[in-house]
Order: structure tokens, then C-alpha cells, then sequence
């Protein structure tokens, strides 16, 4: 009989065990439907298990099984993974984080966790993420187009079983300068091997959606490594309105960065950022090959020449497009100015000759 009573007993601990709770579009189980949730898709895409009964995408609690595979640093089950539950990691898990993007859950089990990756694939030259712009100054109508390139300064530097496979990131801008409504950023959708997540305050339906002033961004490859060389990730545009300031030097900056290979090890990166000048006062072009500065970035004297050799007047601008200083000089093929007493940081040098009017920017550097 006692055994018949431990028998009984055994099979009742097991069914009040709590169900396996997993959220469609959490991917990683961290309690929210995000950008993030792209990296452990490309992680484990391909892969296949049980189907999930009764699936669907919407926002509730699904009972799975697990899968009993899991992500390699992160230690996620697959199950979560495959947000669609039809027992395939693939491209239409996507839709999931789309559907259900920035909600909340904490009733998942096993229980949701910070998505924090411990194990570091450490390289000598780090790779960088490049903000460009294709135009340093703009006016009011004037569309500017940006570029996020992902530069790999050694590609050799990844044996081939474990390649950069994913990055997250967000790209932070003032929203105060710009409409976001005329903001938009278009993924390269005919790269074959990559997926992509791209959120911004206009983006995604709902209400559910990124800060107003920032872009979220997720590229991974399908279960390899799409980022293993250098590549452009996105571009976006943005559409310049009428400002009440005359100038203005907007700051981009690029944050809560997450660069991982194939086995879920995290790649440090640098970044490099570019930025322009919105102005509503449209200087009279000279041709840009004519005009000379050197060095740039510079540390205190700057040289230039300028296309003739009438005066010259110049001036230097801050980032927030104050003049602090004015220069002339009778003669405008050969002139040097010490820049020594300005910190360094970003600054436009406005240029002058009875011919035209040129701007350029300018980087100083501390001594």
C-alpha cells in the first residue's frame, strides 16, 4: 500500500507542476517583445522541435514544451524562440515581435530573465559602427539621407564556426529639430541573407512603440554570419522643416549596442558619428575643390588656401551654430589661424571670397 500512496503521490507532485509559459514575440524571455528579440532568432534559425498546441502570435500566455535545446550563453530554451509555434525557427517568427512589440510580460515560465550575455569573443581591432550623412549642411525642405555601415577591420579575425551573426542598436537624436514623421529608415530588404527589426515613434501600430526621438535597429543573419565583413546595415531620411533657431548642429549618438556571433558571444564595438549644420541661410556655392584646409581634425594651427587670391573672410562656428570668431585676410590663397584656445569638439569653418562661400567641418582635437 506504501508504495501504491508514494505511486499516487509522485504522479500528483508532477501534474501540479506549473505548465511551460512562453509570450509570442519574447523571444529571449526577458519579459518584453523588442528589437533584442531578433538576435536569438538568428541564433538559432533553422532549428525544429515540437509544435506548440493551439498556437497563435497574440500577446497571452501559451503553453509549450520545451524543446530541451537551448541558446548557447543565454541558456534560452528554443521553445521561446519559435514564436509562431510551428515547430520551425524561421522568418515568420518575425512577425510575432512586430505584433506584440514593446509589451510586457512577467507570468512566463520558466521565468523571465535579464537577456545579459556573459562570454566575450574578444578581438584586437574592434569593429565600428559609421554614421554618415550625405550633405554637411542643410536648409529648410531639403531631404538628408544617413548611412549606419557596419565596418569589420579584420574579417580573419572570426574562424568560420563562429562569425558575427546579429546587432541591435539605437540610434538617439534631439526630437526637438526634427519631425518624426519625416524620419524614415529603410533596411536593405534585398539582402537576401539578413532579417530585420526596425522600430521608431511612428512605426509600430498600438500605441506600442521606441521614445519619441530614437530608432531602433536589429540586423541578424539566417543562422550565419551575414556580418562577417563589412557592410551598410541601413539608411534613413530626414526631411528638414522650418525652424525658429537660424542654425542649429543636431547630435546623434548610437546606444545600448549588442554585437553577437553565431555562439551568442558578445563583439565590443567603437563607433564613429558624423553630423551637419541645418541653417535657413543658404550660402552662395563656390566650388568645394577650390578651398583648402589642413589638418583636419586639427590640433591648433589650421592652413588653408582659397580659390583666388582676393581677400578672404572666415569664420568659426560651434556645433550650435554661434560664431565665435571672424578672420580676414588680404590675401585669401595663403592664410593660417590658431585654434588652440577653442576645446575641442565639433565646429564649422565658414569661408569667404568675393566668388562664393564655402563650409566645412571641422574637428579639434585636445594638444
Amino acid at each position: 500500500m506504501q508504495y501504491k500512496i508514494l505511486f499516487f503521490l509522485t504522479l500528483l507532485g508532477i501534474s501540479l507542476l506549473p505548465a511551460q509559459v512562453m509570450f509570442p514575440g519574447d523571444l529571449n524571455n526577458d519579459g518584453q517583445a523588442n528589437y533584442i528579440d531578433l538576435l536569438p532568432l538568428g541564433v538559432a534559425y533553422g532549428q525544429l522541435g515540437p509544435l506548440r498546441p493551439a498556437a497563435n502570435t497574440a500577446w497571452t500566455e501559451q503553453e509549450t514544451e520545451l524543446w530541451g535545446l537551448s541558446l548557447p550563453v543565454s541558456g534560452v530554451d528554443l521553445a521561446f524562440v519559435d514564436a509562431d509555434g510551428n515547430g520551425r525557427i524561421d522568418s515568420l517568427d518575425l512577425d510575432a515581435i512586430a505584433l506584440n512589440y514593446d509589451s510586457l510580460q512577467a507570468t512566463a515560465f520558466p521565468p523571465p530573465l535579464p537577456y545579459l550575455l556573459t562570454d566575450t569573443f574578444r578581438v584586437e581591432n574592434r569593429p565600428t559602427l559609421v554614421l554618415t550623412f550625405n550633405r554637411t549642411t542643410a536648409l529648410p525642405g531639403d531631404t538628408v539621407i544617413g548611412t549606419i555601415d557596419l565596418v569589420i577591420p579584420d574579417p580573419t579575425a572570426f574562424p568560420p564556426t563562429n562569425p558575427p551573426l546579429a546587432i541591435a542598436l539605437t540610434l538617439r537624436y534631439d526630437p526637438s529639430l526634427f519631425n518624426n514623421d519625416h524620419i524614415r529608415i529603410e533596411p536593405d530588404v534585398t539582402a537576401g541573407d539578413l532579417m530585420y527589426v526596425v522600430a521608431t515613434a511612428n512605426s509600430v501600430d498600438f500605441g506600442r512603440s521606441p521614445p519619441v526621438g530614437s530608432i531602433q535597429l536589429a540586423v541578424a543573419g539566417r543562422g550565419q554570419g551575414a556580418l562577417a565583413a563589412s557592410r551598410t546595415l541601413a539608411k534613413f531620411t530626414i526631411i528638414i522643416e522650418d525652424m525658429i533657431l537660424l542654425t542649429a548642429y543636431p547630435e546623434f549618438t548610437i546606444e545600448e549596442t549588442l554585437f553577437i556571433t553565431l555562439n551568442e558571444q558578445v563583439i565590443d564595438l567603437t563607433s564613429s558619428l558624423d553630423s551637419f549644420l541645418i541653417t535657413s541661410n543658404q550660402p552662395v556655392a563656390a566650388p568645394a575643390n577650390d578651398w583648402q584646409i589642413y589638418p583636419n581634425p586639427c590640433q591648433s594651427w589650421l592652413r588653408g588656401a582659397g580659390p583666388t587670391t582676393g581677400p578672404a573672410d572666415l569664420q568659426l562656428i560651434n556645433a550650435t551654430g554661434q560664431c565665435l570668431a571672424k578672420y580676414h585676410f588680404p590675401r585669401g590663397r595663403d592664410w593660417q589661424i590658431d585654434l588652440s584656445a577653442w576645446p575641442p569638439g565639433l565646429y564649422f569653418l565658414l569661408a569667404e571670397q568675393p566668388n562664393g562661400q564655402w563650409m566645412q567641418p571641422l574637428k579639434l582635437l585636445k594638444n
